[in-house]
């Protein structure tokens, strides 16, 4: 088994290192990678601790956010201090000859020399991975572990094997129950589950810790809306505090929302929505078994099929930590238009290693106070979530 040594700056990278620390131990197990937050003792001398663990690991991930440097008010950063961890983290590294793979996140490029004590300048000329947060986070975590394993001499094994080297977090899975096959496919960013149209199963995230992607295409709705919560429930998802209590959550098929004249779907003619609202500000929260690390959900395209154009209400979607603290949050005003709004895509991450316990999503059809929006309430096509904890 190998051992991997994650370093990173808790005030510049402290999602994303968790998000990149899940992918690793998810592919070579999770004794196989080390980071500070979760494995140093309380009451340790950090020191000592990192030059014990140095001993006994194989190579270092030095994850490189805008903040690194550790910059202060004054013009001196952290990284200039003798006992700065992460500074002590990379010296050891180089003065042991342990091969560093800098992965660059957040945009951030790899520091100067001038930027840096003579004791890591070394550091600054290393070849450096970049790892986006959005679509493209499988995809350059896949080749950031094909690199480690080429570089510690590592054979891949065969899809579906466990162990040492597990199977790519890109390959496909298969799950059976019943007579029911689901077949997971990750595509680039996101695993897809397909489910079929008689009675629900149960889906598994696929292996290799990869996303989970919530939408319906195949489920059977007709014109008529259908509750939400069964299916929802296979993912782990229970919808919680809906508001107004009356009001529901429900799967609408595009022909039901006038025909489907305002909606162009991009994956799928299912939509994910809150009804019997009566017109007012709406809301309700989606809570996960486990916490989380991301979640990723799709407006879908807005088009004008009439001359009074098209609206959708304002909303805002709100990560919530496990004791409902606020982590993070997207929003969009009430859109009216004459034209074609294009689907986007909104990311909520972690901002701590608890991880994201639930999304609250709030929406508001009115203008000036009176019922606006065609549409009252936010229009989910699909929904991804992954890096469970």
């Amino acid at each position: 088994m190998p051992k991997l040594l994650i370093s990173y700056r808790r005030s510049d990278s402290d999602a994303m290192a968790g998000r990149i620390r899940d992918n690793l131990a998810a592919y070579y197990g999770n004794d196989a990678v080390f980071i500070d937050v979760d494995s140093i003792p309380f009451g340790t001398d950090f020191r000592e601790h990192i030059k014990e663990a140095f001993g006994d690991h194989d190579l270092l991930i030095a994850v490189v956010g805008q903040k690194w440097l550790g910059q202060r008010k004054g013009g001196r950063t952290r990284i200039q201090d003798e006992s700065d961890p992460v500074r002590v983290e990379i010296e050891m590294a180089l003065q042991r000859d342990m091969p560093i793979v800098p992965v660059l996140v957040n945009g951030a490029r790899m520091p100067k020399p001038t930027d840096l004590p003579e004791t890591l300048k070394a550091f600054s000329f290393r070849n450096a991975a970049e790892i986006d947060s959005g679509r493209d986070f499988r995809q350059h975590m896949d080749r950031v572990i094909r690199s480690v394993d080429e570089i510690l001499g590592l054979k891949r094994k065969a899809p579906g094997k466990t162990g040492r080297i597990s199977a790519s977090p890109k390959r496909t899975t298969w799950l059976v129950g019943g007579a029911v096959l689901a077949i997971a496919v990750a595509v680039g960013a996101i695993g897809l589950a397909v489910f079929t149209q008689q009675t629900p199963h149960p889906v598994s995230q696929p292996q290799g810790g990869g996303d989970v992607v919530v939408q319906f295409a195949n489920v059977p709705v007709g014109k008529d809306p259908i509750a939400a919560r069964p299916y929802l429930h296979q993912y782990g998802i229970s919808v919680v505090n809906l508001v107004p209590q009356d009001s529901e959550i429900v799967l609408v098929n595009n022909r039901g929302l006038y025909e489907g004249a305002g909606v162009l779907p991009t994956t799928s003619q299912i939509f994910l929505t809150q009804i019997n609202t009566g017109n007012v500000p709406a809301s309700y929260t989606l809570a996960f078994a486990k916490p989380v690390d991301h979640v990723t959900f799709t407006r879908p395209t807005l088009y004008a099929d009439t001359s009074s154009g098209v609206t959708h209400p304002a909303w805002k979607a709100t990560a919530l930590g496990p004791n409902n603290e606020e982590l993070a949050a997207q929003s969009e005003t009430l859109l009216r238009t004459f034209k074609t709004i294009s689907a986007r895509t909104f990311t909520l991450e972690s901002v701590t290693f608890q991880g994201i316990a639930a999304v609250r999503f709030d929406s508001d059809p009115r203008l000036n106070g009176k019922p606006f929006a065609a549409f009252s309430t936010l229009l989910i096509e699909r929904l991804t979530f992954g890096g469970g904890r």
